[in-house]
């Protein structure tokens, strides 16, 4: 039985313009704003977004045109460190994040039937989502399972430390 992947790839959609219609307005020192010292900002938020619909788009790619490639994940507390995003561009952050999810979503409206359910292998201490550090593989619609929740997690963030920021003004 092929998985039923459609709420995903419509939720990914959903997910694009409802994330920067909730950044939009905002000024850069709200954008940077933290809840506390370690917590990321909105800004390290949609750079870290960026970063990952490029890593899905990479996983996604792999998974349907090699046999069981090995696939890691993002840490985003280590990338959010190394790659300093708060000393960047957010207007380029926010058009990465479009052109890359665009992408992804055209790549995931190609796919039929069998191809859901090719597998790709993963390495690595980072394991999505709370998922079980037993699973080694990996469909494409679990994959694709995955960036859906991550983009609800993410989205559900920025709209909390929003609604913080809108409280304090």
């Amino acid at each position: 039985m092929l998985p039923i992947i459609s709420p995903y790839v419509d939720f990914l959609e959903y997910a694009r313009t409802e994330i920067l219609d909730e950044v939009s307005g905002l000024s850069e020192e709200q954008l940077q704003w933290r809840t506390e010292p370690n917590a990321p900002s909105i800004k390290e938020i949609l750079f870290f977004l960026s970063d990952l619909e490029e890593m899905y788009l990479s996983h996604y790619s792999s998974t349907l045109m090699e046999d069981k490639p090995t696939i890691t994940f993002l840490d985003e507390q280590g990338t959010v460190r190394e790659k300093n995003y708060l000393y960047q561009d957010i207007a380029a952050a926010k058009n990465r994040l479009e052109e890359l999810r665009a992408e992804n979503l055209s790549l995931l409206r190609t796919v039929r039937g069998k191809d859901w359910v090719r597998v790709a292998l993963f390495s690595g201490d980072v394991y999505p989502l709370n998922s079980q550090r037993e699973e080694h593989f990996i469909t494409l619609a679990r994959l694709c399972e995955w960036h859906a929740k991550q983009m609800k997690k993410y989205l559900e963030q920025i709209r909390r430390i929003k609604d913080l920021i809108i409280e304090q003004t």
